[in-house]
């Protein structure tokens, strides 16, 4: 609902007694273990504030100021970390039994019927989780719990007038069968990359997720309900 409308529950429910909305955000974020993370970027979106970038003070590539006069950012990329809702998941029986496609795969030589017949991840299978030049003792993609994404992006312009664009950062869980891992509710939009321009450096806007990435290679602790 919109603010406008949680203001009025009050008056429409006298005795519920509603907490204020900012009670409520705050109660709903702790629930949820979720909170998008802001990183300065270009204000002609060249690139983010992160990574290589961490420490200037004016972008390599058009030179623009990261900061005002008033000392603030003068654009900022948020970013949405995707692991709460991946061990949110984990918490549903329901998903659980719609991700156990990709464990229960079976391969049929000469058939390419999913990314999972492909030489790129017949290769990953074979091959160990390797995290700072050091071998981790498990291979990828070989436990059940074991999650394979891929990643989209693209840009596109929001407006009729073609003159702005903005990329969104797209997720995509293909433990899930075909026919639903592109639906909108398995989709995981982890930022949109804002207009005007397209980036030059696109993996400077990645950078937050690779980290993420890199831990959840480590394993993360998470509750399964199966």
């Amino acid at each position: 609902m919109t603010d406008e409308t949680f203001m009025k529950l009050p008056f429409a429910f006298p005795k519920a007694n509603i907490s204020t909305f900012k009670l409520t955000k705050v109660h709903a974020e702790f629930l949820a273990a979720f909170k998008p993370i802001p990183y300065d970027c270009c204000v002609n979106s060249c690139c983010c504030y992160a990574g290589p970038h961490a420490a200037a003070t004016a972008y390599p590539y058009c030179q623009e100021p990261c900061y005002n006069p008033e000392g603030h950012p003068c654009k900022q990329f948020t970013y949405v970390p995707f692991t709460p809702c991946l061990t949110t998941y984990y918490q549903n029986k329901s998903f659980i039994e719609k991700s156990s496609y990709q464990a229960n795969y079976h391969h049929e030589p000469g058939k390419i019927k999913d990314i999972m017949d492909s030489k790129n991840y017949a290769r990953l299978c074979k091959e160990y989780v390797t995290i700072n030049q050091k071998h981790c003792p498990y291979r990828f993609f070989n436990h059940p719990q074991d999650i394979v994404l891929g990643m989209l992006t693209d840009g596109f312009a929001p407006f009729r007038r073609c003159k702005q664009t903005c990329s969104p950062l797209l997720l995509y869980n293909y433990n899930l069968p075909p026919e639903i891992c592109f639906h909108l509710q398995y989709i995981l939009c982890i930022g949109v990359i804002p207009s005007p321009k397209k980036p030059k450096d696109f993996d400077s806007f990645f950078w937050p997720a690779l980290e993420e990435l890199l831990k959840l290679a480590m394993g993360v602790r998470a509750f399964d309900a199966a």
